[in-house]
C-alpha cells in the first residue's frame, strides 16, 4: 500500500516507468521540434510546450479522468509530485553545480517547482468541484426520490378515495 493505493508491485513498476517516460519523452520530442527555429525563439517553444504545455494537457486529461470515469488517475498523480520534486532538486543542486552558480539550472528548478505546484493546486480545485457535483447530483437524486415518494402518496390516496367514493355509490 502506497499513497493509499493497494497494487502489485508489478503494477507500481508499470506506473513509475510510464511516468519517467512522461517525463523525458515529451521533452525529447518537443525539444527536436523546437530546434527547427532560431536560438530564442527554439527556448521559449521549449519552455512553454514542454515545461508548461503538456502538464497542462495532463491535467485536462486528469479532469476529463475523473469527471467522466469517477476516479483520479494514479499516473498522474506520482507525475505532478516528480514535477515538484525535480523542481526542488534543481533548485537545491544548482549552486553545487560545477563552475558555480548555473542560473540555466536554477530558472529550470523554479519552473519546475512552480509548474508543479500548480498541478497540485489545480488537482485540489478539480477534485473539489467534482465532490461538489457529486454531493449535488445526490441531493438532485434525494429530491427526485422524495418527489417520487410524495407523488406515490398522492397517488394511493387519490385511489383511496377513488375506492371509497366506489364502495358508497355501488
Amino acid at each position: 500500500m502506497f499513497f493509499g493505493i493497494v497494487l502489485s508491485p508489478s503494477a507500481w513498476a508499470m506506473i513509475l516507468i510510464a511516468v519517467i517516460g512522461a517525463l523525458v519523452i515529451p521533452f525529447m520530442i518537443i525539444a527536436e521540434f523546437a530546434n527547427l527555429f532560431p536560438a530564442p525563439l527554439s527556448t521559449i517553444i521549449e519552455v512553454s510546450l514542454g515545461y508548461v504545455g503538456f502538464p497542462l494537457l495532463l491535467c485536462y486529461l486528469h479532469s476529463r479522468k475523473l469527471f467522466g470515469r469517477g476516479m483520479g488517475s494514479m499516473f498522474f498523480f506520482i507525475y505532478k509530485w516528480f514535477y515538484v520534486l525535480i523542481g526542488i532538486v534543481a533548485l537545491i543542486g544548482t549552486p553545487y553545480a560545477e563552475g558555480g552558480f548555473n542560473v540555466e539550472g536554477f530558472m529550470f528548478g523554479v519552473i519546475f517547482t512552480t509548474v508543479g505546484l500548480v498541478m497540485i493546486w489545480w488537482t485540489r480545485k478539480i477534485d473539489k468541484s467534482f465532490q461538489d457535483a457529486v454531493e449535488t447530483g445526490e441531493e438532485i437524486q434525494a429530491e427526485a426520490d422524495r418527489e417520487a415518494q410524495i407523488q406515490m402518496q398522492a397517488e394511493a390516496i387519490l385511489r383511496a378515495e377513488q375506492m371509497k367514493a366506489e364502495n358508497q355509490n355501488p
